[in-house]
């Protein structure tokens, strides 16, 4: 599923305002827009990352499981 340009900058613009990206801009035509994780961001993926590693565990031992 697309996502529209207004939709991804709406969302990009909250996570901005809550601390966990930063949006820097350079005056070229069109103007460059670029986003990067804030050292609060980059703890949260990796907090996030880990969730689903553990997630992905549990699923695997699940179908192992299953099978008996």
């Amino acid at each position: 599923q697309r996502v529209s340009a207004k939709m991804l900058a709406a969302r990009l613009g909250k996570v901005e305002s809550e601390g966990v990206v930063e949006r820097s801009t350079r005056p070229t035509s069109p103007p460059t827009v670029r986003y990067s994780l804030t050292p609060p961001g980059i703890e949260l993926c990796q907090a996030l990352t880990r969730v689903v590693d553990i997630a992905q565990k549990l699923k695997r031992t699940r179908v192992a499981h299953a099978g008996f």
